[in-house]
């Protein structure tokens, strides 16, 4: 109660002094009390949301609300003329970042009826200078990709081997359609970077932005980026494939690696806010915060699952509009830390931890708590000796960390969702966990464990034939033990009278089952009771079923 007493003093305090301590040149958190006189409106949201965007909402059945639309240009404009610079908005929480100096007019900001707070978030931006030379790999490169072939993916067939990853590419399944955002510090040399020839070559990369406020040219900063994105899209034939390298990427920069402050929490959120804009599907992020240079602003374990971090709010706001957002876990397992880091405690977004190439977890892979409300992580893939193409341009398989086994994830369920489209992020995300080979048994370091892509498929199928029956009001689906475990084989469905009358017949192909499958005719059915039989192979299952009886 005294801790809980002291926060709300310390709270208070921020509070009443927010512009007494707006005084020293830095970057300021200005919060808006409303978005009134704005030239948008929810009733026209192609002005601020894509054509992709919105037929996400769409699909989805995701309203459009006040909280989507951009911060009022005018409230912007009038802190602007008191002598500041602007560096980011958010529309999500209405506030945006300003760069002050000893100009700077605090005193007329602090004026304005529409100003709700200010907040000193981090001093002036800081360049890190980057001077490693790009090499490119001597390897043969392919001028389409075709994955065919284990020799294609050289040593990264080890990342997509360990979760049964293979075969939804060599089913066509690469990417095709789907759109990726990946959130880093910089993507050095991916401009000139043989490994992504191929996607600027057919107009992949959609975007490139800079979210710090600091204008840099993001592909001379940030390794980190350049290998994260490797391990995706990169395309190096007999040496790297990525998980999703027909994919489309957006390359957002919101980390900034010369300091550590909370402003690059809001840099992210604009990135999550540009990324939802665009209508990506799905957002990779291989970033945390725990601790920052001025140890007054670290956070606390005990702020960990409570939605109250400011980049874990946004997480999952950004799943909340629709998107899949992959977390790192972060590497702090074997720190006095120990934990998750934010955003990887958001409780709607997919938090990834690290396991060796045989698949034991690894040390440095932060752990979830055990008293959370929810599980994190929720998997766990490749995060040791991962192949990636490096800060000098060629690929190596040294690559540790949840900074790689989060992309790894990302990618592959690209795949995943360019098969099934149907499925909403939320859906995906469980059918990746209900795939893991720890599934039956949960903990705090793997989760659910290493998904199995084939099972996760084989699990959506089956989800889509229930949903079928279901929509037809059928308490049960014939023979689901032994479709679940011949997925491969054609199968026969007969419904049955209780006079013996074949009322329905149908031949299905459950690995083939889409999002074209239905049952509509069922629906024409009497209310009562029936048989089901059904044929897998040259056996038959019996089995009651019921029409018109509400599930459980």
């Amino acid at each position: 109660m005294n801790n809980l007493k002291k926060a709300s003093l310390t709270l208070l305090g921020i509070v009443c002094t927010t512009f007494v301590m707006a005084q020293q040149t830095g970057r300021y958190r200005i919060t808006f009390t409303d978005k009134e006189d704005s030239k948008y409106s929810i009733e026209s949201p192609k002005e601020f949301l894509s054509e992709q965007a919105l037929a996400r909402r769409a699909q989805f059945e995701i309203e459009i609300t006040a909280e989507d639309l951009p911060v009022n240009i005018h409230y912007i404009d009038s802190i602007r003329l008191c002598k500041t610079q602007l560096c980011n908005s958010s529309k999500w929480f209405n506030s945006a970042v300003f760069l002050c100096d000893s100009l700077t007019d605090f005193e007329k900001i602090k004026a304005f009826s529409f100003v709700k707070s200010c907040e000193f978030v981090a001093p002036p931006y800081k360049h890190k200078e980057n001077n490693t030379r790009l090499q490119q790999d001597t390897a043969a490169y392919a001028q389409t990709f075709a994955p065919l072939s284990d020799s294609l993916y050289g040593k990264s067939l080890r990342q997509i081997n360990l979760m049964n990853g293979v075969k939804i590419h060599r089913a066509g399944f690469q990417g095709q359609g789907k759109t990726i955002a990946i959130v880093d510090a910089g993507f050095l040399h991916v401009d000139s970077s043989w490994a992504f020839k191929q996607a600027w070559a057919e107009g992949r990369i959609l975007a490139v932005r800079d979210f710090t406020g600091a204008g840099s040219d993001v592909f001379t900063l940030g390794s980190h980026g350049l290998m994260v994105l490797s391990t995706i899209a990169g395309q190096v034939p007999g040496k790297l494939i990525g998980t999703a390298p027909a994919a489309n990427y957006v390359l957002l920069r919101s980390e900034e690696e010369a300091t550590e402050f909370p402003v690059e929490e809001d840099n992210w959120i604009a990135a999550a806010e540009f990324a939802d804009s665009l209508g990506v599907d799905i957002i990779s992020t291989s970033l945390g915060y725990t601790t920052f240079d001025d140890s007054t602003m670290n956070y606390t374990i005990d702020q960990l699952y409570k939605n109250e971090i400011r980049i874990t709010q946004g997480a999952n706001i950004a799943a909340q509009k629709g998107m899949l957002v992959v977390n790192s876990a972060g590497n702090l397992g074997d720190s006095p830390w120990h934990y998750i880091s934010a955003p990887a405690d958001a409780e709607l977004g997919l938090t990834v931890g690290a396991v060796y190439p045989w698949g034991a977890v690894t040390g440095f892979s932060s752990r979830g708590m055990a008293d959370a409300p929810f599980l994190k992580p929720e998997i766990v893939a490749m995060g040791s000796a991962v192949t990636a193409v490096s800060a000098n341009g060629l690929v190596e398989s040294s690559a540790a960390g949840t900074s790689f086994s989060c992309p790894i994830i990302s990618g592959i369920s690209a795949c995943l969702w360019q098969e099934f489209p149907q499925l909403s992020a939320q859906e995906l995300k469980e059918a990746l966990q209900h795939s893991g080979n720890r599934s039956n048994k949960l903990t705090t370091a793997y989760g659910y464990g290493i998904p199995d892509i084939e099972l996760a498929r084989t699990i959506i199928r089956f989800y889509i034939l229930t949903q079928a029956f279901e929509s037809n009001h059928i308490n049960r689906v014939p023979a689901a033990k032994q479709l679940l475990q011949n997925p491969d084989k054609e199968a026969q469905i007969q419904i049955i009278a209780l006079d013996g009358l074949v009322v329905f017949s149908t031949d299905i192909i459950f690995s083939a089952i889409d999002k074209d499958f239905n049952l509509n005719d069922l629906s024409q059915l009497p209310a009562g009771n029936y048989v089901a039989k059904t044929r897998i192979g040259k056996g038959w299952v019996v089995q009651k079923i019921t029409i018109n009886v509400p599930i459980n």
